[in-house]
């Protein structure tokens, strides 16, 4: 039923024996699988559960937007920053998507 609603891209055996190779610990392989297929307990998806109040959505980091997938990995302030530093000490560069 799952797999109906992804991208190709990411139900692609190839793709997703990538992800499951052993580089990381499996906890960290499965977070990076529940972000990639969108699963990931933000406060947006919180709310749509109703598990939490729709007051109760904003950033807890930043408080500025809602708390939802590409804000919480890409467009919060202060998670850039802890983006850029941990790239940094590993010697990448990354530029703003």
């Amino acid at each position: 039923m799952q797999a109906e609603i992804l991208p190709e891209d990411i139900t692609s055996y190839s793709f997703i024996s990538t992800i499951w190779r052993g580089y990381a610990p499996p906890r960290v392989e499965l977070f990076v699988w529940f972000v990639l297929v969108g699963r990931v307990n933000t406060k947006e998806r919180l709310c749509r559960l109703v598990v939490i109040g729709q007051e109760d959505n904003l950033c807890v980091l930043c408080e500025k937007e809602k708390e939802h997938m590409f804000h919480l990995f890409i467009s919060c302030e202060y998670l850039w920053q802890v983006w850029c530093a941990w790239l940094f000490a590993s010697g990448r560069l990354w530029s703003v998507p």
